[in-house]
């Protein structure tokens, strides 16, 4: 187990440029910036919402903490969007990880989504 930490580990510091700090469990944290007061704010904002069988949009979801954290409370199906590619691999990385069924769609105007869902 151990090893396989330290793969999860060593794969996630390839990535530069961390903008949450996302649990991966096991005690390993995405390197993100230093935001937990505002993080926090936002926790406490969405444990006033029932996200049990609701659909969710992330706009700007960058590394995805929020869509993530959508799903952790129960919704139903979550779509992350963002129009930074960049992003996109570690927010795939994360998804990979805690084996997330979020919908990624990203470099994806939210104009386009629609679209992009088929829906």
């Amino acid at each position: 187990m151990n090893d396989n930490i330290d793969a999860v580990r060593a794969e996630m510091n390839e990535f530069r440029d961390w903008y949450h700090k996302i649990d991966l469990g096991n005690g390993l944290i995405t390197p993100g910036r230093d935001y937990e007061s505002i993080w926090q704010v936002c926790r406490a904002t969405m444990d006033r919402v029932n996200f049990a069988g609701k659909r969710v949009l992330d706009v700007g979801a960058c590394d995805g903490l929020w869509a993530f954290e959508a799903e952790r409370r129960g919704a139903a199906l979550v779509v992350a969007t963002d129009l930074f590619d960049y992003a996109l691999e570690r927010f795939l990385f994360c998804k990979r990880i805690l084996r997330s069924k979020i919908v990624p769609f990203y470099n994806v105007s939210v104009y386009d989504l629609s679209d992009s869902l088929g829906r």
